[in-house]
């Protein structure tokens, strides 16, 4: 029988769909036109090494505007210049979980016992709160994404692409809260300083993402607006939360 070499790319027919091929890729699938026989050495040379430094890129791009210009990379993105940018949500996870690593922020936050019942409830839920607190981190992007949605309608965004700015305002925070961390195990006076910037950080994103639309009063307003009513959504969450723990103990 006679060996067919079943990596010989035609020059029109791709191998994953067998659509014709006019360029360097699919236009359906995205496989690229040229394909190679995988070998130990290549997978080593090329597709590991490749791969990694490529996802390296992506992330390094999108911190580096993540910290220079977040509000613009964010309607950037929102605009379709999406390729060199690393998933700004899949990103956040990967902070996240280095912020779980650094083991500052889990635990107990006290024994769940007191004296007073109503104590011992808020107790027992900032405990629950702190073994679940990366689905906390997470959670307060759809908050943020809500609030700009609401107070900056001259935008003309929709919800979903209020979400990601929201991602690039809290992939910051979360960073800055990372290098605090990380920080204070070497001076807590450096901590006390750098820390509390992740609160404002959102400030600097949603100021370029609103820049030309609001007077600086008008954006000031909305921006106190904004964190009343994150601070707002936040206590009522908890306090929900301590409810459902009291109605089903009961």
């Amino acid at each position: 029988m006679e060996n067919i070499n079943i990596f010989a790319m035609s020059s029109t027919g791709c191998l994953n769909c067998s659509e014709i091929i006019l360029g360097n890729y699919c236009h359906k699938c995205g496989q690229k036109a040229a394909t190679h026989r995988i070998t130990a050495k290549h997978f080593i040379a090329h597709d590991l090494v490749h791969g990694v430094w490529h996802v390296d890129k992506g992330i390094t791009f999108t911190l580096k505007e993540t910290f220079t210009r977040p509000g613009y990379a964010a309607l950037d993105y929102i605009a379709g210049k999406r390729i060199k940018y690393y998933n700004v949500f899949y990103l956040m996870l990967l902070v996240v979980g280095f912020l779980i690593l650094a083991g500052d922020i889990t635990g107990d936050v006290q024994p769940a016992t007191h004296n007073n019942p109503d104590v011992a409830n808020i107790l027992y839920v900032l405990n629950y709160a702190a073994r679940y607190i990366k689905y906390i981190f997470l959670a307060v992007v759809p908050l943020l994404a809500f609030n700009s949605f609401t107070l900056f309608k001259k935008l003309r965004l929709n919800y979903a692409e209020n979400l990601i700015i929201a991602g690039f305002s809290l992939l910051g925070s979360y960073v800055i809260f990372l290098l605090s961390i990380l920080i204070g195990k070497l001076s807590i006076t450096l901590e006390s300083i750098i820390g509390p910037l992740m609160m404002f950080f959102p400030i600097l994103v949603y100021y370029q993402v609103t820049r030309g639309k609001y007077r600086l009063r008008s954006f000031i307003f909305r921006m106190l607006a904004f964190y009343g009513m994150l601070l707002t959504e936040i206590l009522l969450l908890f306090f929900l939360a301590v409810k459902i723990y009291v109605f089903t103990k009961g």
